[in-house]
This record gives structure tokens, C-alpha cells and sequence, in this order.
């Protein structure tokens, strides 16, 4: 007998949906074969599948079993496919009825006892259940909350192969998986570390305030308190950082996706790692073209960056004297580009500590009142740019800044006299104007003034040449 079952596969961050086709025929000796591309993974599934059954109280068909996974021409990888070949089996042997398995995608990796394990991409079979207009998505009940943010599309989880044939054949009535979306996302939002235990440093503490508010990324020097994100060590590859391998994977530029991305040491990463970012970075997304396939990776990210003035470190340090020549320093900063330097909207340097600042009480304010901030900041972005499909100003592009960054004539003449005496690059110019834009949020006022653009230049210290 045949039987169809809706399954998924992942293709860089999508899901696709296969079909698991299931024959059984008692024509032959007892044989068990996986068609349809599947990889090393997928082809074990008949043994996990054929110790699940048997240990759960259902007979195994020793029989010809062949399960086809169509389209034939898109790689299966992993063992989400071994809940539908389970399922596809029981349909054929008719333990449950076809039309109770029709219109739900079903996936989920199977243990030898029975149970089901999470597999990997939930909420990209959830978006292509919903876009696809299903009838519900059946996946392991640990996977269920991270599908179930995905609206429009019933989303049921279950633990164990047993609960869900006793659903399918209509004796568990099991309910559709609820989240509350608002409360998950206050629970994932509490973090450990403060504003208020980092002493001194108030100017750093702005400048990432206004990152923040406006998604701009971020140089400093030559410390971060804490790790953000990703935190990838400067020994990795161009590979390892924009995705690469035979089958194409997301690198770190994608796994801090609407994250941060934060490059402790930037000078001592390799020169090719950091210009690979550069298109990323511009674009938002990188994409990876192999023989087989092409695949576009998101890749909206906040960059954070550290590195040290110099080699020693000492550079500009009144209690330390540094040791390092000129061509020394030359080389260190020359090691990042350019054109990836007028890429970060801010650079800032950040001192010693003195002992009185590490021994004061009041550390100024806590990250809940600069939260509160960001967050109106970010409010504005979005009531502004609704139309626009952008959500923060350091995605503007150029039509946005000519219409959102007029500024007054003071603030105009502040900008290009900086502009004349500093040597700045067309890229520096729209960052400055994006950064003064969004200073001019956090302040609330409409118009850019001369003190939000003061500001903003401020912000740009290699190009002062302060380092």
C-alpha cells in the first residue's frame, strides 16, 4: 500500500516542503530503501524508525518498504525526516486513515524508545506551513513554542510517537500549542549585567546608547565590559565568517542576524576575514553560490569592534609610555581598511578608569532608563519609516537621508567645516548624518541641530586622527 506524508526541508534559512512517499509491498525478501537525495543521516532513519515501532507496541512490516522523498533534485539532511517515514508507515500498514494525515506537515527525529526529539528550523517550517496555508504543523513538543510565534498556522506538539498516532487516529484530543508572545519576549529580555556596574566611562556609555537607538555600528578603544552576541575568536576564516562549505552554512555574519557581532582585537583578524564583510555589511545579506545551489543568508548586524591604539597598548595613556615606533602604529592601524573603517559609524576611545571613578558609589544611570530612551528612539524609526520597509536610520539610504536629515544652516556650517579640516569621505559624510539623526531622536527634536551634529563628529576619532 502507498501513503503520502508532508514533510520540510531546510535550504540555507527557508523550508521546503517534501513530499515522504511510503510503499509497502510483501512481494520479495524484507527490504528497506531511501530514495530521493537523502544524506548519511536520512538513510539511518530505518533503524531509528524500525526501534521506535517496535518498542512502542507496533509491529514492524517485514516487508519491501520503499520511501521516497520528492523533489528528488533538493538534498535531505538530518533526521527531522524520521517522524514522517514512522507516520508513512503506519498509514500504509492502516493503523491510521489517510485523510486524518492530510494537510499537516509533520517532522521530528525519533529516539529507539519512542521518543521524539527537537530537530532543527521550527520556525522556517512554521512560515512555510502558514504560507503554504496548512492545516496544522505537527513537530516535537520542545520545538512547538519556537513554531508557534508563527501566527496563522496550528502549531501541535507531542513527546512521544505513541500520543501522536493515538491524535491522528482521533483518540488524543490534543490542542493546538498557545504562546504568549509578549510575555516571552519580557522573560528573554532580562539580562544579568547593568550600566550601572560600569564606573566611569560616561562618554562610552552614550555612544552605545546612540548605537543602539539607531542600530549604527560601533568601534572602541581599546575595551568592552561585556560580550555581546556572537564573539568570534580572530583566528576564524572568510568562510567561517560570511558561510561557505560544499553544502552551504550561515557564517557569523548571519548567526547575528538583528544581533550584534562583536570582533575583540580588530587588527589581529585576517586582513581577508574583515574586506569579506564589507558587502554584508553594505547589503544587509550575503549570498553563497556553489555548483549545486545559490543561497542568500540575512545579515543585519550591529558590529561592535575593540582594538588596542597601538601595539602596546600605551598609546595616549598619561600614566603608561608607549613603546611602539611610528611605523609600529603605522602597520597595527593599517591592518584594518579603510573602507571597512568608514563602514562603522562610531568610533570611540575609551581610557583608563581612574581609581576615583572606581571608587565612586553613583555609576550614573541604569540600562533600564537608557532602555526606556532607545526604545522612544526606536519608536520614532519605525512610525518614519512604515512606508519605507526600514527600521532603524542606519539602514537609510540615500533618498532617506536627502528627505529625513535637513539640517539647519549653523548645523551645516559645523559639518562642512569638519568635513574641509578632517579629510572625510562621501561614507563618513551620510554616517555622521545618520548618527546626527538619530541623536536628534533621543533628544525628540524633529529638526538635526548644530549640537546633534557637534555630537556626531565626535564620533568619528580615527578620522581625527585622535588614536
Amino acid at each position: 500500500m502507498l501513503s503520502k506524508i508532508l514533510s520540510a526541508a531546510l535550504i540555507g534559512i527557508d523550508a521546503h516542503v517534501v513530499e515522504v512517499e511510503v510503499d509497502i509491498t510483501s512481494r520479495g525478501l524484507p527490504h528497506f530503501s531511501t530514495v530521493g537525495l537523502p544524506d548519511t543521516a536520512v538513510k539511518e532513519s530505518k533503524d531509528r524508525v524500525r526501534a521506535a515501532l517496535k518498542n512502542t507496541g507496533f509491529n514492524f512490516p517485514l516487508k519491501q518498504i520503499t520511501v521516497n522523498l520528492a523533489p528528488a533534485d533538493i538534498k535531505k539532511e538530518g533526521s527531522a525526516f524520521d517522524l514522517p517515514i514512522a507516520i508513512g508507515i503506519t498509514v500504509a500498514e492502516g493503523i491510521i486513515e489517510t485523510r486524518n494525515v492530510e494537510g499537516y506537515i509533520i517532522s521530528g527525529e525519533l529516539s529507539l524508545d519512542g521518543r521524539i526529539k527537537p530537530v532543527k528550523g521550527a520556525l522556517s517550517m512554521a512560515i512555510a506551513a502558514r504560507d503554504k496555508k496548512m492545516k496544522g504543523l505537527i513537530m516535537p513538543a520542545e520545538n512547538a513554542q519556537e513554531a508557534a510565534v508563527v501566527t496563522g498556522v496550528p502549531v501541535y506538539g507531542f513527546d512521544s510517537l505513541p500520543a501522536l498516532i493515538d491524535f491522528l487516529r482521533g483518540t488524543n484530543n490534543s490542542q493546538p500549542t498557545a504562546i504568549n508572545i509578549d510575555s516571552a519576549m519580557r522573560e528573554n529580555s532580562l539580562y544579568q549585567d547593568d550600566f550601572l556596574d560600569v564606573k566611569g566611562q560616561e562618554h562610552v556609555k552614550r555612544a552605545l546608547e546612540v548605537a543602539a537607538a539607531g542600530g549604527h555600528n560601533v568601534l572602541i578603544q581599546p575595551l568592552l565590559a561585556t560580550r555581546p552576541f556572537r564573539s568570534p575568536h580572530h583566528t576564524l576564516s572568510d568562510a567561517a565568517m560570511v558561510g561557505g562549505g560544499q553544502v552551504p552554512k550561515p557564517g557569523e555574519v548571519s548567526l547575528a542576524h538583528n544581533g550584534v557581532l562583536f570582533l575583540d582585537e580588530l587588527p589581529e583578524f585576517k586582513r581577508n576575514v574583515l574586506e569579506v564583510m564589507r558587502q554584508p555589511l553594505e547589503d544587509g545579506s550575503v549570498t553563497i553560490s556553489r555548483a549545486v545551489s545559490s543561497i542568500t543568508y540575512p545579515s543585519s548586524i550591529m558590529l561592535v569592534c575593540a582594538m588596542n591604539p597601538c601595539p602596546c597598548g600605551y598609546l595616549g595613556d598619561i600614566h603608561h609610555q608607549c613603546t611602539c615606533t611610528p611605523s609600529q602604529i603605522h602597520r597595527y592601524r593599517h591592518r584594518v581598511s579603510g573602507p571597512l573603517l568608514d563602514r562603522i559609524d562610531i568610533h570611540v576611545e575609551v581610557p583608563a578608569v581612574p581609581y576615583k571613578e572606581l571608587s565612586k558609589d553613583f555609576c550614573g544611570e541604569s540600562s533600564e532608563h537608557i532602555r526606556r530612551r532607545v526604545q522612544r528612539s526606536r519608536e520614532i524609526q519605525v512610525e518614519r519609516f512604515k512606508k519605507d520597509h526600514l527600521y532603524s536610520n542606519a539602514k537609510m539610504r540615500s533618498k532617506h537621508i536627502k528627505k529625513y536629515c535637513t539640517l539647519k544652516p549653523d548645523a551645516q556650517n559645523i559639518l562642512e567645516t569638519a568635513m574641509q579640516r578632517l579629510g572625510l569621505s562621501a561614507r563618513a559624510y551620510t554616517r555622521i548624518l545618520k548618527v546626527s539623526r538619530t541623536i536628534a531622536d533621543i533628544a525628540g527634536s524633529d529638526q538635526i541641530n548644530a549640537e546633534h551634529i557637534s555630537e556626531a563628529i565626535q564620533y568619528r576619532t580615527l578620522d581625527r586622527g585622535a588614536l
